[in-house]
């Protein structure tokens, strides 16, 4: 419980910005750029797009490259690789043009991260390497990494973690325009959490679908992918959905019925294999896009659509605590499922302030019936909002409505496709490649070996390069669907008079 919170305490102080933060060495103060507004999210760190103002975008991309460069060399510190690289391309990326000391994590410390948390909205990195990053290493910022949480104090050269002392090991320094980078690995998230009032300490570990366990611990029914049988042509799948939007307010200001109608018609573009995708130059095989054989459907049955109802299965709830908190306590989205036999539901978290982007129960784990299994989706994650609401300046990236088909696919008891890093068949689905970690960007990794699946819907790149589900994640995904959430499968179920 204690590696939860520090994970769950890190996301938390990123969702709610930088302020207060006193330790941040990025933090921009007397800079006259400071001011400039960019396309870049408002921030209290120098940012790439406050260096572009500035005419040095050149000098602040080529300290990012030369880490990267020393931290290709650090086997242990993958991941991490991949996520100052993911940090390094947004406007929103922090300045480390005037040197310093930066921690970052280790592969297993990340490890330790996903099975608590899973998908965070990614944007937050930003945030992450800047509460890692201390200016030139001076004595007031090494007395503040020093302090332990409890106003005890660090020692054996350990630093200031989330919620402990972390252990830390230099792994190489880079000399960039007159400034040193000193570079460490630790073996835990650096950034101090919120204060205790503020810490989600109570999320439903025990049966979030975005927790990333072994895969012994996820093998059902259904694990054995190769033996399943195809689908029959002749079969489909009409779930009965619902839409609920969970805000602060009794409509929420930047979400409308037509984006969520909408987003109903995309997710069904994407499990008919249908979703656009314009090919990457790394894509050398075609991407595999099943039909899956199955639609959501958000219309009420016997309904005649008027100027009052539309007919569509759509709620806005005026809930501060669903709103609010519905990623770290189950309670306040199981109160509005009211028919988790007869609906497939969605929650829309409308004022999230877990800085989590989505997340799902397995039926496997979760009993059909339970008023917890649903979706969880933060709007950040829906259709056009991040695009609609301009003001917000949120990341496009999640714009397309694909974190709801990812979300969607846990709920039919699909895992990710980085499940248990390098081992064979970790996901349960034999036609995935395994990958060692989540892949956050649109490019090519062989992080065990072959070709990661990124452009597949339960990896976590950006909307852009998701794609498609493979033929046994479909076989897996009626199996799971028939064997535990049989009576919404025999409501769903249609067969053709002509198969």
């Amino acid at each position: 419980m204690r590696v939860l919170a520090q994970s769950l305490g890190l996301l938390a102080a990123c969702s709610r910005g930088a302020a207060g933060l006193q330790d941040a060495s990025a933090l921009v103060e007397d800079d006259p750029a400071a001011d400039a507004v960019g396309p870049a999210p408002d921030a209290t760190y120098r940012t790439r797009a406050h260096e572009r103002l500035a005419d040095r975008e050149a000098a602040h991309l080529g300290a990012y490259d030369a880490l990267l460069t020393t931290l290709a060399g650090v086997p242990t510190m993958y991941h991490s690789q991949h996520i100052l690289s993911y940090v390094r391309d947004k406007d929103y990326g922090p300045s480390l043009l005037h040197g310093g000391c930066l921690y970052m994590p280790s592969n297993e410390a990340w490890k330790q991260f996903y099975v608590h948390v899973g998908h965070p909205y990614p944007p937050l990195f930003a945030e992450m390497v800047a509460r890692s990053f201390f200016a030139k290493c001076d004595a007031q910022a090494s007395g503040a990494q020093r302090a332990a949480p409890g106003d005890g104090e660090c020692t054996d050269g350990r630093v200031r973690g989330a919620h402990r002392c972390v252990e830390v090991r230099r792994v190489g320094e880079v000399q960039h325009h007159g400034s040193s980078i000193q570079l460490f690995e630790t073996d835990g998230h650096l950034p101090a959490a919120p204060p205790p009032q503020q810490r989600s300490d109570f999320f439903p570990a025990s049966r979030a679908a975005e927790r990333n366990d072994t895969p012994s611990s996820r093998r059902d029914k259904c694990s054995k992918s190769w033996k399943l049988p195809p689908v029959p042509e002749g079969r489909k799948l009409v779930v009965p959905t619902q839409f609920i939007v969970c805000s602060s307010k009794p409509f929420h200001p930047g979400i409308n019925r037509d984006m969520l109608l909408d987003q109903a018609r995309w997710m069904n573009i994407a499990y008919s294999g249908r979703s656009t995708y314009s090919p990457m130059d790394f894509d050398h095989e075609d991407i595999p896009e099943a039909d899956m054989q199955m639609e959501f459907d958000l219309f009420k049955t016997n309904c005649t659509p008027s100027a009052f109802d539309d007919c569509a299965r759509i709620t806005f709830a005026h809930d501060k605590e669903c709103a609010e908190q519905a990623f770290v306590e189950s309670k306040f989205i199981a109160r509005h499922n009211h028919d988790p036999f007869g609906l497939f539901t969605v929650i829309f978290v409308g004022d999230d302030k877990s800085g989590i982007l989505g997340m799902a129960e397995f039926p496997q784990l979760t009993g059909e019936g339970q008023r917890e299994l649903v979706v969880r989706v933060s709007t950040t994650g829906l259709r056009h909002f991040s695009s609609t609401n301009k003001a917000l300046k949120l990341d496009t990236g999640y714009d397309e409505g694909d974190t709801v088909v990812h979300e969607a696919g846990h709920s039919l008891g699909l895992y990710h496709t980085f499940q248990g890093g390098c081992a064979l068949d970790g996901d349960n689905v034999a036609d995935t490649h395994p990958e060692a970690f989540p892949n956050y960007k649109c490019n090519q990794p062989k992080s065990c070996g072959k070709d990661d699946p990124v452009h597949n819907f339960m990896d976590y790149p950006e909307d852009a390069c998701m794609d498609g589900f493979t033929e046994l994640q479909k076989r897996r995904v009626w199996c799971v669907f028939e064997n535990y959430r049989p009576e919404l499968f025999k409501k769903s179920l249609v067969i053709s008079t002509t198969a």
